[in-house]
């Protein structure tokens, strides 16, 4: 298979590094421009766009995929699917319909539960048990598309940083083996039901703040669901951080 693959953060490396050592061949990758980072701020290309250089695959660092240019750069790839982890923008409808096969997404939720862009963070945050890894199809709703498979995960004392990466681990194969049914042509995939759809907003700052209000598992779900990031903060006597 022809894949297109998009992904930004560090939790689309192992996907993509699973890719990039399969039988097939990952032509093009997407991935969100260079960013600041670190404490100097300093201007740094993604994690996913670091191992795309280091592999010599064709790379596209951009927010703007409705743009013309951007359209015809994955139109020019003939691309037989696409594979979404953590690309941090929509696919717009014109691009899903480019691959032959579509798009499929690798989202850390137990679906509908916590669609959204920070489902690992309010797994955590709301106490639940347990979640899932879902590869699902890719659609025009926000992952809303067809499940291919689902691996359940249970939620310990992880935070959501520990928990986010032991699932991209584990998602990694899950994707492969996806691609390699569709490839196939003996993947099945189950629609997906509305009962108990939730969604998982982007954590802010304000997210972080722990009031010592609450008991105590409360607050321990609130520390976990922002470390690394946003991260924790609360106010000590004085109004000093």
């Amino acid at each position: 298979m022809r894949i297109i693959f998009a992904g930004t953060p560090e939790a689309a490396v192992p996907t993509l590094r699973c890719l990039l050592h399969s039988s097939h061949e990952v032509v093009l990758v997407l991935t969100r421009p260079p960013a600041r980072r670190g404490r100097g701020k300093t201007l740094s290309p993604s994690p996913v766009a670091q191992i795309a250089s280091e592999a010599g695959v064709d790379l596209l660092e951009t927010t703007a995929l409705k743009a013309p240019e951007t359209r015809e750069r994955i139109a020019a790839a003939r691309a037989d699917l696409g594979v979404v982890v953590a690309y941090g923008g929509l696919v717009p409808p014109a691009v899903l319909a480019m691959p032959t096969h579509g798009w499929i997404n690798l989202h850390f939720s137990d679906l509908p539960r916590w669609r959204g862009a920070a489902p690992v963070q309010w797994g955590i945050r709301e106490g639940d048990l347990s979640t899932a890894s879902c590869v699902f199809a890719l659609e025009e709703g926000l992952d809303t598309g067809a499940i291919y498979s689902r691996a359940k995960v249970p939620i310990g004392r992880e935070s959501a940083g520990e928990l986010l990466a032991s699932m991209a681990q584990a998602g990694a194969q899950q994707v492969l083996d996806v691609v390699d049914s569709l490839q196939a042509g003996t993947a099945q995939a189950q629609a997906q039901s509305e009962d108990g759809a939730t969604h998982a907003r982007r954590l802010t700052h304000a997210d972080g703040y722990v009031s010592f209000t609450h008991g105590a598992a409360h607050e321990d779900r609130v520390i976990r669901s922002v470390t690394p990031n946003p991260g924790a903060f609360t106010f000590l006597p004085g109004g000093y951080a």
